[in-house]
């Protein structure tokens, strides 16, 4: 049982003692569970279990005319369990406590804190690109769950945050050759090394861990792959990025497979409708350094707007939060162009248990 505010980090350490894991562990520690589950929920362990969404069990929920109810998948509200496991939040209820399953958390993993000076041509970024892609292509290697984070400062660093949770001689096997595939120095600041999953959670804080965050970010998820024509793109748009004087950029990678993609393909137990994406991509645009804090969010959404126009061709609006959702709604949450008989049946669920409407933020589903 966890209540839905509860955050990531504090459920990871209250587990340790029963050693007990959930397949988010050791990523986004600051996120609560309530929005996170419903809406899918991905991290570090989930190519190898699968999404937040499908461990949830049970749901203790208040519907908009103010009854509560239990939805379970052996009771009344089969329905509304479902459309909770990644359906999105608010919109079917509020839910007040939630009941998560876990799984058996390993003796220990390998932990990968890897940094690497971005380079100063686009050939060998390209080559760094692929080689991280190929880590996670598809079923590729389901054992190993990672971000990669291409983050500004004095110089431009790639930061490599993942973990490997199968046997640790294979994970350093794993490590070496993608070490090898991207034939670029480490950083000192690199740190990989054997650990208990709860050690790692605590490197692991979150994907912008300590950054005084002032810019405006976009999430989109990949249309079909990763594919090298799309990497070559991003290799030279770094490029250029790295010379900006305007604006600082931040690109964030976090390919799917695995578990993610075939634990539900078909939405019969989850509504989370980007599975088969190959991945998700975060785009951020900040001020450049500390003498420009002055520029407007309007102008860095304007920069970003071009950049996503260039991206537009392989990829399809996902979202953040409601603070800033995505223009069409319906298509970037629960992609309604390409499952229009899954969005059908969100909509048919929001009709049911929210007839009026009353639940409503930007992002929620329309009766």
């Amino acid at each position: 049982h966890i209540q839905p505010g509860r955050r990531q980090g504090w459920a990871s350490q209250a587990m340790s003692p029963y050693w007990r894991i959930f397949p988010t562990s050791g990523d986004c520690n600051q996120f609560a569970f309530g929005g996170f589950v419903q809406g899918g929920g991905f991290g570090l362990f989930a190519r190898s279990q699968g999404l937040a969404a499908d461990f949830l069990l049970k749901a203790t929920v208040v519907l908009s005319d103010g009854s509560i109810v239990e939805a379970e998948e052996d009771g009344p509200h089969a329905d509304l369990l479902w459309g909770l496991r990644g359906g999105g939040a608010m919109n079917f209820g509020i839910v007040t406590n939630m009941v998560l399953d876990t799984f058996p958390a390993p003796a220990s993993v390998l932990s990968m804190e890897a940094y690497w000076q971005l380079p100063d041509n686009a050939a060998d970024t390209l080559r760094l690109l692929k080689a991280y892609r190929d880590t996670q292509a598809g079923q590729a290697f389901p054992a190993f769950g990672g971000w990669l984070i291409l983050l500004p400062g004095e110089q431009y660093v790639f930061r490599l945050l993942g973990i490997w949770g199968g046997p640790i001689a294979e994970g350093w096997q794993f490590w070496n050759n993608l070490q090898t595939a991207i034939g670029l120095p480490l950083l000192p600041t690199s740190n990989i090394a054997e650990m208990t999953p709860y050690q790692a959670n605590e490197v692991h804080q979150s994907t912008f861990a300590g950054r005084d965050f002032l810019g405006v970010i976009d999430a989109r998820h990949a249309q079909e792959s990763f594919s090298d024509s799309l990497l070559e793109q991003m290799a030279n748009m770094m490029m250029q990025q790295a010379v900006d004087a305007e604006v600082s950029y931040i690109w964030a990678f976090f390919p799917y497979g695995g578990a993610i993609q075939t634990k539900d393909p078909n939405n019969v137990r989850t509504a989370y409708a980007h599975r088969d994406s190959p991945g998700d991509v975060m785009i951020a645009t900040l001020p450049k350094g500390t003498t420009n804090l002055t520029l407007s969010t309007q102008r860095m959404r304007s920069i970003q707007a071009e950049l996503l126009d260039q991206m537009s061709p392989y990829y399809y609006p996902g979202h953040v939060n409601s603070l800033e959702p995505p223009p069409n709604v319906p298509v970037a949450y629960h992609r309604a162009d390409q499952k229009p008989e899954l969005f059908a049946k969100l909509k048919a669920l929001k009709q049911k248990y929210d007839p009026e409407g009353l639940l409503s933020n930007p992002v929620t589903i329309k009766p």
